[in-house]
C-alpha cells in the first residue's frame, strides 16, 4: 500500500471512537499509559496518543473553546492531521540540512510570549500552568520555524517577481481606487487527494459549529488554517473586488460585516471566510492614522447568565466614566487583574478589527470608549495619542507589492510541496 492509499484509508477511522485518546483525558495513570500508545507513524516516526492529547488541549486553550469531551473528540481529526503535517515538515527540513538552533527557538518563543498577554512573558510556564506539557508548544514552534525555512528556500529557487508584474499590479490598484474594499479573514482546509473530500468537509463544518458557538475566528485560523495567512490569524487585509477566487467573491458579495460563511469549495479546498469590514473608496488616508491605545478587559465568567453579563458591562461603564487619562487606565487594568489589560502599543487604524475601529477611530485623546462585549470579556479602550499617517513613497509601495506577490506565490509553493510530501510518505494512523 502506498502513502496516499494509507492516508486515505486511515484518516477516516479517527472521526468516532478514539478510545485510547478518551482514556488519556481521564486520569494521570491513563496519561502515562497514553504516552506509550502510538496515534500515528509518519515515515516510521511516531506521534503518541500523549502528543495528540496535549495538542488538543493546546488548541482548545489557544482558540478559547470550551473544554469538554465533545470538543476534544471533534478536534481530534484535524489536530492529528496537523501533527502529521508537522512531522513531514520537520523531516523535509532535516533532509535539506536546515537546522533550528536553540537561540532561534528561544527568540521565537519569546516573540510568542510577547504577543500573548495572558502568558505574562513566558508562554511555556503559562501552558504548563494549564496542565499542558510545554513540549507541545516547543514542537509546534520548531515545526513552524522549519517549514518557514523550507519555504524560504523553495521560494528563492522558484519565485522571481519581475518589474513588469509590479507595474501591472500598480496599474490594477490605480484602476480600483474608486471601488470599495473589504477586510477579509480566512480559514483554509486543503483537499490534497479525492479521498480527503469527505473528512475535510466534516472538519470545516465542525469548526464552523465552534464559530457559531462563539469561538474566536483568528485563534482558530492560527491553529487550524492551512494557509500562510494563519500566521496573521487568517487576516488577508483590505482587498479590492476581484482579488480572490470568483467563488469566494460571490459569497462575500452576500455577506455583511461580522458574518462568517459556510465552508466554500474551490479547486484547492474549503474556505471559511469572515467579512471583518467594508470601507469606501478613498479612505486609505484615514487608515494610515496611528493611534496609541490602552485597554482594560473585564473577564466574563464562562456561561454567565444575562444578569452577570449586564453587571460586568455596568462595571465597564463605571471605568469609562472614572478614567481621565491613560495612566488611569493602566492603573485600573492592573487593579482588575486581567492579563489582557494594558497597552496595545501604536497601531494604524486600518489594521484594527472593525468592532474596535468603530469604538476608537473618532474617540478624542484621553477619553475612554463605551464598553463593548467580546470573546475575551468586556473591553474599554482609550486613545493615548493620535498621529496623522504618512503617505507611502513610490519605492515603499513597490516593495510592498513585491512582497505581496511573493507571498501569493509562496502559498502556491507551500501547497504543492505539502501535497508532494504526503504522496511520497508512508502514513499509518493507529487510532
Amino acid at each position: 500500500m502506498n502513502g496516499t492509499d494509507m492516508k486515505t484509508k486511515t484518516f477516516g477511522i479517527i472521526v468516532v471512537g478514539l478510545m485510547a485518546l478518551a482514556s488519556f483525558f481521564q486520569n494521570a495513570d491513563a496519561r502515562a499509559q497514553g504516552a506509550m500508545s502510538i496515534a500515528a507513524l509518519v515515515n516510521d516516526e511516531a506521534i503518541s496518543v500523549y502528543d495528540l492529547g496535549n495538542r488538543i488541549e493546546l488548541a482548545i486553550l489557544s482558540a478559547g473553546l470550551p473544554r469538554n469531551r465533545e470538543v476534544q473528540r471533534k478536534l481530534a481529526p484535524q489536530v492529528l492531521r496537523t501533527l502529521v503535517n508537522e512531522k513531514l515538515q520537520l523531516q523535509e527540513a532535516e533532509r535539506l540540512g536546515l537546522k533550528i538552533s536553540d537561540s532561534a527557538l528561544k527568540d521565537t518563543l519569546d516573540d510568542i510570549s510577547r504577543k500573548n498577554p495572558a502568558a505574562n512573558g513566558d508562554i511555556l510556564a503559562f501552558v504548563e500552568s494549564k496542565g499542558i506539557d510545554k513540549q507541545s508548544v516547543i514542537e509546534q514552534t520548531k515545526a513552524n520555524i522549519a517549514w518557514f525555512r523550507v519555504l524560504n528556500r523553495e521560494t528563492r529557487r522558484k519565485v522571481k517577481i519581475s518589474k513588469e508584474e509590479i507595474d501591472a499590479e500598480l496599474a490594477r490598484i490605480e484602476a480600483n481606487k474608486k471601488k470599495p474594499q473589504r477586510q477579509v479573514s480566512e480559514i483554509f482546509f486543503a483537499v490534497t487527494e479525492p479521498g480527503d473530500e469527505k473528512d475535510t468537509l466534516a472538519l470545516a463544518n465542525r469548526l464552523r459549529e465552534q464559530l457559531n458557538a462563539g469561538a474566536n475566528f483568528g485563534r482558530l485560523a492560527a491553529q487550524f488554517s492551512q494557509s500562510p495567512s494563519a500566521a496573521a490569524q487568517g487576516n488577508l487585509g483590505w482587498l479590492y473586488p476581484g482579488q480572490l477566487d470568483p467563488r469566494l467573491e460571490q459569497v462575500l458579495d452576500g455577506m455583511k460585516p461580522g458574518q462568517v460563511s459556510q465552508p466554500i469549495r474551490t479547486l484547492l479546498g474549503y474556505y471559511i471566510l469572515r467579512l471583518n469590514g467594508v470601507r469606501k473608496a478613498g479612505s486609505e488616508a484615514a487608515d494610515k492614522v496611528k493611534l496609541q491605545l490602552q485597554q482594560v478587559v473585564l473577564t466574563v465568567p464562562e456561561k454567565a447568565d444575562k444578569a452577570t453579563r449586564e453587571g460586568v458591562m455596568a462595571q465597564g461603564r463605571s471605568i469609562a466614566q472614572k478614567a481621565t487619562n491613560c495612566s488611569d487606565m493602566d492603573a485600573i487594568g492592573k487593579k482588575v487583574g486581567s492579563p489582557l489589560s494594558g497597552s496595545l502599543g501604536t497601531v494604524e487604524v486600518g489594521q484594527l478589527p472593525s468592532a474596535i475601529r468603530n469604538l476608537v477611530e473618532n474617540l478624542p485623546v484621553n477619553r475612554a470608549s463605551t464598553p463593548a462585549m467580546s470573546p475575551n470579556g468586556v473591553m474599554v479602550f482609550m486613545v493615548c495619542s493620535r498621529e496623522a499617517g504618512v503617505e507611502e513613497s513610490e519605492a515603499a509601495k513597490r516593495a510592498r507589492i513585491k512582497q505581496t506577490l511573493e507571498n501569493e506565490r509562496r502559498e502556491l509553493v507551500a501547497r504543492q510541496l505539502m501535497r508532494d510530501l504526503h504522496r511520497s510518505a508512508i502514513i499509518d494512523i493507529r487510532l
